[in-house]
C-alpha cells in the first residue's frame, strides 16, 4: 500500500493561520475532494483522510462534516468497540447494510438515489437458507431473480421516485423503437397498426422500467460476479464461470466462515494485510472482501461516465462524490476498502473519512513501493513484467498516496462547533445532465408517432380506408369497417358470413362489391335517404352469399366471400377505388370479378376502363347509360351491365307517354317538358333526356338544370305559362328529385303528372307515404325492379327472393324501423342476380379448369376461365326478372331486361305496377304494346 502523506519541510511550512481561519481552509479543501471534477477533466482518486485530536474535538468536527455533507450521498457510521469474537462478516455485512442506507437517503432534489443492487444480492445470499438438495438450491435462487420489491428501507415514494428517474435512460430507446416500427407499420398496415405498435413499446418500456428500477440484480448485472475475483472459492484458473455456480461458491465459503474449527482474523487485521493472492484468502476474508467489492461496485456504475452510455443522465448528474465517515480507531472497514481498491486496481467515488483520538494510531496499511525490484531469471521476466504493469495501472487508478492526515486540537473544535457557512452550491450541470434533455426525447418521440397517428387517423379510417378531402372514407373492408351508420347491420352481417367461411375450411371465391357507400361531411340533413340504393344492393349480396352457405354443407359449391369497396359519394372517388381493387388484386389470387357500379357517371365510366385492362369480370346492377363501359368503338368485354339501357328506358318511357292511362288519371301527352341534369360528369340525365325528346318525335321542352339550386327558376318560369306541360318527364337523380317534388307541388302546376326514369326509385322507396299523400302530383317511375310485378305471376315461375328478403329485415333487426331506414328491395334483387350470375359462371369454370387438370383438389380460379364462362352463361329466372348477359341485340347489354312502370297509391304509398315491358321469367310473353 502506498505510504502517508507526510508534513513538508520546516523551511517550507507557511505561516501560522488562526484557528478559524485553519477550519475554513480545511472544509474548502474538503469541498474541493468531493466535488467531482467535468467529464474532460476525468475523475480522480479519492484519498482516505484520517482526522485525529480530542474526543470533544473530534466530535465538533464530525459534527460540522456532516453539515456540510448535507443534501448530497454521506454516511455516518461509528464503529464502538472491538470486532465480536463470532463470525465476524455478518458485523461488517450489517454495517455495509447501514451505510448503503445512509447513502442512498440523499440525493439532489429531482434527482435518483443511489442504489446497492449487487451488495444486496450478496447480502441477500448470505441471509439465504443452504439447502442441501441441489434443484431446491437452484430453485431458491432463481426465484430472487424474479423478486419484485423495493430496495430494502426505502419507502414506496422514493421507490416511485427513482423509477421516474430511470425513466430517462429506459424510456428514449424503447420509445425510439416504438416510434420506427410505428412509423413502418403504419405505413403498411394503417392506423390501427401504428397505434399497436406505439402502445406495444410503451408498455414494454414501462415493464423494463419497472423492472430495472428495482433492488435486486438482473441476469445482465449477474456477469459482473463471475468477473470479480472474490468469493469463488477456487483457483482462478479451475473457477466454473457460471452466476449459479458462484451462488454455491458462497455458500460453501459461508459454512466454512461459520465452521467452529476455523479461526477469525484478529482484531488487528493482520488478516487483511496480507499481499498474497486472493485465491489463497480465508472464507471469511474472501466473503468480507465480495461484500466490500460489491459495495465499491454498486458506487462505480452509479458515478460512471462514459460517452456511450449518454442515455444514463443519472449517473452525468451527480457532481458530489459520496463520503462516508467511520470511526478511525477500528479501522477495519476502512482498510477492506483500501484492500480492495489495491487488489481490483480499480478506481471509485468514495471518500472515506476516519476520525479518532489523538492517541490513537491509524491503522492503514503502510507500505511503500520501491522503483527496484529483486532479480529474476529469464523465464520469470514475464511475470515480473506483468506484475509491474498492474502496479502501474493500480497507481493510475487509486493514485500512489492514499492516506492523508489532518490533527486538529481542543481550540479548534469550537470553531468546528461555529462553523454553520452552508455547503458550497455544486457547480453548473453539463448540458448532458441537464433534466430537460431526456423530457423533451420523451416528449418527442411520442409526438413524432402519435402525431402520425393522429394524421392517419384524420387521413385514414382503417386499414386500406382512405380519408379524402371531404370527408368521405375510401377503401376497401371485408366488413369490419362500415362506411356509414345506417349499413352498420348489414355490413356486421356481411363480416360474419365471411368468418364462417373462412373458419369453415370450404372452398371460396372472392367478389368485390363497388357502391356509393358514403356521403361527404358536408352533406345536407337527410343525406341518408340517396342510400336506399347501396342498402339494398349489399342486403341482396348478403342473402346470395347465405344461401351459397347454407346449400354448400356438403363441400361441394364454391362459397363466396365479399369485399366491401366505397367509391365515395357519387362515385366521385371511382378511379380511386379502381386502384385500390388492382392493389387487392394483385396480392388476393381469389377475387373473380367485381359487381356494383350502380350508377352512370363518368367516373364510373373510367373505373370500368382502369380495371378492363386487366380484364376483370364486372357485372353492373343499375347503370342504364347506353355507352358505359365503352371505349372507341367497342365495348370493354368484361363488363355485363344488366339493367337495360336508357335507349330502351326513353323508348317504353315515350310509348306510355303517348298511350296514357286514364284509369289512372294520366292522359295522353302531346307537348311533354323533359327536365334533364345536365352535370358534366353524369351521364345518365343528358343521355336518357335526349333520347326521351328524339323518340317523341313532337313538340317538346328541353329544361336543363345543374343541381337542385337550378330547378326553382325553370320550374317558376314553366308553370306560370298558360299552357302548363300536359306531363313532365323527370331524366335526373334521387338527390334532386326531393327538391323538384316539393318546387314542383307549390307551384301552379297543380295536377301534373310526373314520369320520371328509374334514378329516383331510391328516393321513392324511402318517401313513399309522404309522395302518396301528394294531392297535387302524379307520379308515375320506371324502376328496374319491383316486389310488386310478381303478384300477377304464376307461382311456379316465382322465386324465394321475396320471402328470404323479409326474413333478412326480420333477422338483422331493420322490420319494424321507419321505411327510409330499411334498404331497398329494388336494389336487393338486382344485386343478387349479379352475384348469382357471377358465382354461376365461377361454378361453371371450377369445373372446367379441373376437368382439364384432372384433379379433384381446389386451386384458385383463373379469371379468364371465369370470364368465357360470362360470355356463355346460360339464362336463369331471377329475382329481378330474367337474366341472360350479353342477349341484346347489341351483343352487349342482357335479353329483354324487364321495363316497368310504377305508381304509389294514394294514402299508403303501396308500390303498384302501371306496365310491364320485357319478361320476369324466361317463358313469360312480351305484352303487345312492347
Amino acid at each position: 500500500m502506498p505510504h502517508a502523506v507526510t508534513p513538508p519541510p520546516a523551511d517550507k511550512i507557511p505561516r501560522q493561520r488562526s484557528p478559524r481561519e485553519g477550519v475554513e481552509k480545511f472544509f474548502e479543501t474538503f469541498n474541493r475532494i468531493r466535488s467531482r471534477p467535468t467529464w474532460r477533466q476525468g475523475d480522480r482518486p479519492s484519498p482516505v483522510l484520517f482526522i485525529s485530536g480530542p474526543d470533544d474535538a473530534i466530535a465538533e468536527a464530525r459534527k460540522a462534516i456532516r453539515r456540510q455533507c448535507q443534501g448530497t450521498p454521506y454516511a455516518d457510521v461509528p464503529v464502538r468497540g472491538q470486532w465480536p469474537a463470532g463470525v465476524a462478516y455478518k458485523t461488517l455485512a450489517a454495517q455495509l447494510r447501514a451505510v448503503s442506507r445512509q447513502l442512498a437517503a440523499e440525493a439532489p432534489r429531482g434527482e435518483a438515489r443511489l442504489r446497492f443492487p449487487l451488495l444486496n444480492q450478496v447480502l441477500w445470499l448470505l441471509d439465504v437458507s443452504n439447502p442441501e438438495d441441489e434443484n431446491a438450491y437452484k430453485h431458491e435462487v432463481r426465484e430472487r431473480k424474479r423478486q419484485l420489491s423495493p430496495n430494502p428501507g426505502e419507502g414506496w415514494s422514493d421507490f416511485w421516485g427513482n423509477v421516474r428517474a430511470y425513466a430517462e435512460s429506459i424510456l428514449p430507446p424503447w420509445l425510439t423503437l416504438a416510434a420506427a416500427v410505428g412509423l413502418a407499420t403504419g405505413t403498411e398496415l394503417g392506423t390501427g397498426a401504428a397505434l399497436l405498435a406505439v402502445v406495444s413499446g410503451v408498455a414494454a418500456g414501462a415493464l423494463h422500467l419497472l423492472w430495472r428500477s428495482r433492488a435486486w440484480a438482473g441476469q445482465w448485472v449477474y456477469r459482473w460476479f463471475r468477473r470479480q475475483p472474490y468469493g469463488w472459492g477456487q483457483p482462478a484458473e479451475t473457477r466454473r464461470r457460471g452466476f449459479m455456480e458462484f451462488a454455491r461458491s458462497v455458500m460453501e465459503l459461508r459454512s466454512l466462515a461459520e465452521s467452529p474449527s476455523d479461526g477469525h482474523p484478529d482484531d488487528g487485521g493482520g488478516s487483511t494485510e496480507r499481499t498474497g493472492s486472493q485465491d489463497s484468502a480465508s472464507p471469511e476474508e474472501a466473503i468480507e472482501c465480495l461484500l466490500v467489492n460489491a459495495f465499491l461496485e454498486d458506487l462505480r456504475q452509479g458515478y460512471e461516465r462514459r460517452i456511450w452510455k449518454l442515455w444514463r443522465r443519472v449517473t452525468w448528474a451527480r457532481l458530489t462524490y459520496p463520503v462516508l465517515l467511520t470511526d478511525g480507531g477500528d479501522s477495519r472497514l476502512v482498510r477492506l476498502i483500501e484492500r480492495v481498491r489495491e487488489e481490483c486496481g480499480i478506481s471509485d467515488p468514495l471518500v472515506v473519512v476516519a476520525m479518532a483520538r489523538d492517541d490513537v494510531l491509524p491503522r492503514v496499511p503502510d507500505r511503500s513501493r520501491s522503483s527496484s525490484a529483486a532479480p529474476v531469471r529469464p523465464e520469470r521476466f514475464g511475470e515480473a513484467w506483468d506484475y509491474s504493469r498492474r502496479g502501474f495501472n493500480r497507481d493510475r487508478a487509486i493514485g500512489s498516496q492514499r492516506t492523508l492526515l489532518v490533527e486538529i486540537e481542543n481550540e479548534d473544535g469550537h470553531f468546528f462547533e461555529n462553523y454553520l457557512l452552508p455547503p458550497p452550491s455544486p457547480r453548473r450541470r453539463p448540458l448532458l445532465a441537464s433534466k430537460a434533455i431526456p423530457a423533451i426525447l420523451i416528449v418527442a418521440l411520442l409526438i413524432v408517432p402519435l402525431g402520425f397517428i393522429a394524421v392517419s387517423a384524420i387521413r385514414n379510417c382503417a386499414p386500406d380506408i382512405k380519408r379524402m378531402k371531404n370527408g368521405e372514407c375510401i377503401g376497401i373492408t371485408d366488413g369490419d369497417y362500415s362506411f356509414h351508420d345506417r349499413l352498420d347491420t348489414v355490413t356486421n352481417e356481411i363480416n360474419e358470413n365471411n368468418a364462417e367461411i373462412d373458419e369453415s375450411g370450404q372452398r371460396s371465391v372472392t367478389i368485390l362489391y363497388v357502391g356509393a357507400l358514403s356521403v361527404p361531411d358536408s352533406a345536407a340533413a337527410g343525406a341518408h335517404d340517396l342510400l336506399a340504393d347501396i342498402h339494398g344492393e349489399l342486403a341482396g349480396i348478403t342473402l346470395t352469399q347465405k344461401r351459397l352457405i347454407e346449400d354448400s354443407k356438403d363441400g361441394t359449391r364454391l362459397l363466396m366471400r365479399l369485399l366491401v369497396v366505397n367509391a365515395g359519394a357519387e362515385h366521385r372517388f371511382a378511379k380511386e377505388a379502381a386502384a385500390a381493387i388492382l392493389d387487392r388484386v394483385q396480392v388476393d389470387p381469389s377475387i373473380v370479378g367485381v359487381v356494383g357500379f350502380n350508377e352512370s357517371r363518368q367516373e364510373v365510366h373510367e373505373s370500368i376502363g382502369i380495371l378492363s385492362q386487366r380484364a376483370l369480370p364486372m357485372i353492373g346492377t343499375a347503370a342504364t347509360y347506353d355507352d358505359l363501359g365503352k371505349f372507341g368503338d367497342d365495348y370493354a368485354p368484361s363488363f355485363f351491365p344488366l339493367a337495360p339501357p336508357n335507349s330502351e328506358l326513353a323508348k317504353r318511357a315515350v310509348g306510355w307517354a303517348r298511350q296514357g292511362f286514364p284509369e289512372h288519371g294520366v292522359r295522353a301527352a302531346t307537348s311533354p317538358t323533359v327536365f334533364a341534369d345536365s352535370t358534366v360528369s353524369d351521364l345518365y340525365g343528358k343521355h336518357l333526356g335526349e333520347q326521351f325528346v328524339k323518340l317523341f318525335g313532337g313538340p317538346v321542352r328541353q329544361v336543363r338544370y345543374s343541381g337542385a339550386a337550378s330547378l326553382e327558376p325553370e320550374i317558376s318560369r314553366i308553370c306560370v305559362e298558360a299552357t302548363g306541360p300536359d306531363l313532365i318527364f323527370y331524366a335526373g337523380r334521387s338527390s334532386q328529385f326531393g327538391t323538384f317534388v316539393d318546387l314542383l307541388s307549390k307551384s301552379q302546376c297543380h295536377g301534373a303528372t310526373i314520369l320520371a326514369g328509374d334514378a329516383v326509385t331510391e328516393y321513392v322507396d324511402d318517401n313513399a307515404v309522404h309522395l302518396a299523400q301528394n294531392k297535387r302530383i302524379r307520379l308515375l317511375y320506371m324502376p328496374l325492379a319491383s316486389p310488386a310485378s310478381w303478384e300477377t305471376v304464376p307461382e311456379m315461375h316465382h322465386t324465394d327472393f321475396g320471402g328470404r328478403f323479409e326474413q333478412l329485415l326480420q333477422r338483422l333487426g331493420l322490420a319494424g324501423l321507419d321505411i327510409n331506414r330499411q334498404p331497398s328491395a329494388t336494389y336487393a334483387a338486382l344485386a343478387a342476380d349479379a352475384t348469382e350470375a357471377l358465382m354461376r359462371a365461377a361454378q361453371a369454370a371450377d369445373r372446367m379448369q379441373n376437368v382439364a387438370t384432372q384433379s379433384s383438389s381446389f386451386n384458385d380460379l383463373d379469371r379468364g376461365a371465369v370470364l368465357f364462362a360470362l360470355e356463355r352463361l346460360p339464362g336463369f329466372d331471377g329475382a329481378s326478372g330474367y337474366v341472360k348477359l350479353h342477349g341484346g341485340a347489341d351483343s352487349h347489354h342482357a335479353l329483354d331486361r324487364p321495363i316497368l312502370l310504377a305508381t304509389v297509391e294514394a294514402g299508403s304509398g303501396k308500390q303498384k305496377i302501371v306496365a310491364q315491358c320485357g319478361r320476369l321469367y324466361e317463358r313469360q310473353v312480351v305484352g303487345a304494346g312492347c
